[in-house]
């Protein structure tokens, strides 16, 4: 049997989601705030507090960055937007997926080792 190392190319990976702490541990540091991923770079500045908040202008400052699939995590609990604040996403083609955060961490990294683009927007 053959064994290949499988490394992640990318700048930016998630080594650990810790629930109990809120926080989201990357290659670039931890952090305790809704943070946007992508393209080697973490954005604090872009999501509301609570997902439940998200805006039509929220998504569209996500797809502006043109990745090919979101990652939504919603933190403990799975949280579903209303459909028309998703309504922008489908003419460009862009994909999302609504999980809890954990999930979203874990798919982050398959993706991005695939060489995706990917981008997570995290609510911890």
């Amino acid at each position: 049997m053959n064994f290949f190392e499988d490394s992640i190319d990318s700048p930016l990976f998630i080594r650990r989601y810790d629930a109990a702490t809120r926080t989201v541990l990357t290659s670039l540091g931890p952090f305790s705030q809704p943070m946007v991923l992508f393209n080697g770079k973490a954005l604090s500045e872009i999501l509301p507090e609570n997902a439940e908040d998200l805006t039509v202008a929220h998504i569209e400052q996500l797809a502006a960055f043109k990745p090919e699939v979101i990652l939504l995590g919603t933190g403990e609990i799975q949280i579903f937007p209303a459909p028309s604040l998703l309504a922008s996403l489908y003419p460009a083609r862009i994909g999302i997926e609504m999980m809890t955060t954990d999930a979203a961490c874990r798919t982050f990294n398959i993706l991005i080792s695939e060489g995706r683009n990917v981008l997570a927007a995290l609510f911890v």
